[in-house]
């Protein structure tokens, strides 16, 4: 089987010069220990490994890569017993800012459809170290439920932990609305719903996390495009549309944003949202009420989420000062700044900050009177 095509990634055959790729990031300590990897490898050893390991009869492996060929990590169904329709799954993206994209998610959903459609299992099965919680998050999401624990199955670096063996059934697979099985013709298939996306709206949502670091990639004109035309189909109050998005690129004034505020993180592009007075709506019920603020945010939500979805990362930043920015970035008198977006491609070692995670329960900030 040669490959499998996605919406954000492609699942090819996989080839000797993947080795490179392997060999450079399974040396890695955090690597290894989310892969239970117990020793260093080498460009021939992984050679040997997709040549000889990854070819075996009861297993099936691909290269993961994005639409434009940049290899991303590995994925394969593995111990494969037809006779009793089960198989294990393993997927490795080992570049930390290549997670939170939603490249994993749809790799794992087309291995998914691969398993229980072209190979008529059952049941398919994943091993999760317990410190890694991340790793659990990202199963449980999927559909993958905890069936039980290895205690201290696990060792690395001299310390123990428990092993949660998590699977996931046919029949919960298509009580997910994925996809149906295909019988007919001596073949099976399984075919994604017309129109679903890879990632689902809450899944972009938590994926997306404020980036503060960025590498110097550009952001591709197409999709930048794109990002700001999210923004211009945001609703507006009355459909004013008063926000002004300043799309700030050029070294002169990005080094006016960087003697505004310090959180511009080095990104390559910093959006500057501002609002026109003349055109915000006025709230006739009460004085002094209008709808500028509301309005510019809205439209700087789509921006970042649709950002995410194209995985540009973003920071919603309010450490500036607005009156001299305004003076500062040449302003008309009737628009007011709001908030500064750098945008770009998160650096290598770009991560979540530390509370990114932890979410009041909604009975703490939802009230139904």
């Amino acid at each position: 089987m040669d490959g499998i095509k996605g919406e954000r990634v492609i699942l090819r055959k996989q080839a000797e010069n993947d080795a490179m790729f392997f060999a450079n990031w399974y040396n890695r300590s955090e690597v290894m220990f989310r892969c239970g990897f117990t020793e260093p490898t080498s460009p021939a050893r992984e050679r040997e490994r997709i040549l000889t390991d990854h070819r075996s009869d009861d297993s099936v492996w691909f290269t993961v890569t994005d639409t434009e060929g940049e290899i991303l990590g590995e994925t394969g169904l593995l111990r494969m017993f037809p006779a009793w329709h089960c198989t294990d799954l393993s997927i490795i993206i080992p570049d930390p800012a290549k997670r939170r994209r939603g490249y994993g998610t749809e790799a794992v959903r087309l291995m998914l459809d691969l398993a229980f459609g072209r190979y008529g299992m059952n049941r398919v099965a994943i091993g999760v170290v317990e410190r890694n919680e991340e790793a659990l998050a990202f199963y449980e999401k999927i559909g993958f439920r905890r069936e039980g624990v290895q205690e201290e199955g696990y060792l690395y670096d001299g310390q123990y932990s428990d092993f949660v063996m998590m699977r996931i059934l046919r029949r919960e697979w298509e009580e997910q609305g994925r996809g149906t099985v295909e019988r007919g013709n001596g073949r099976t298939g399984f075919a994604r719903r017309e129109g679903e996306h890879c990632m689902d709206f809450m899944e972009l949502t938590r994926a997306r996390y404020s980036v503060r670091k960025f590498d110097s990639r550009p952001i591709e004109e197409e999709k930048l495009t794109k990002i700001l035309e999210a923004g211009n189909a945001a609703p507006t109050a009355k459909n004013l549309q008063p926000q002004r998005i300043y799309v700030v690129r050029s070294e002169e004034n990005m080094e006016k944003i960087r003697t505004l505020t310090i959180c511009h993180f080095g990104a390559p592009v910093v959006l500057l949202f501002a609002y026109d007075r003349d055109e915000e709506w006025q709230n006739p019920l009460e004085e002094g009420v209008h709808s500028g603020p509301q309005d510019v945010s809205i439209v700087a939500t789509h921006i970042m989420l649709q950002a995410a979805e194209l995985g540009i990362g973003s920071c919603w930043v309010n450490r500036f000062p607005p009156t001299e920015t305004a003076r500062v970035m040449g302003l008309p008198e009737n628009e007011v700044p709001l908030l500064l977006m750098p945008l770009g491609y998160p650096a290598e070692d770009a991560e979540p900050a530390p509370r990114h995670t932890e979410k009041r329960p909604l009975h703490e900030t939802v009230r139904i009177i």
